[in-house]
């Protein structure tokens, strides 16, 4: 992945866990890549807190139940 590509998808993630702190937010879904760079913010934990901090409260990621079928027998994603 290009360091142009990742940095667009970290900047999604940013402005999607900035539309999750609006009153209007209930239901968001990420895209599977926002997912991604969501899940690159949440690892850098104390920057995550940070940045919930200063947008008014902390966003919570809440993982999808499995979906059946999902999940090629071997290990795969669909």
């Amino acid at each position: 992945m290009s360091q142009v590509v990742a940095e667009r998808i970290v900047a999604e993630a940013l402005a999607f866990v900035a539309a999750c702190t609006q009153p209007t937010s209930r239901g968001l879904r990420p895209s599977r890549t926002v997912d991604e760079g969501w899940h690159a913010l949440i690892l850098h934990t104390r920057g995550y807190e940070g940045l919930c901090g200063r947008l008014g409260r902390f966003i919570h990621h809440v993982p999808e139940p499995p979906r059946p079928g999902r999940h090629h027998p071997g290990g795969g994603l669909n």
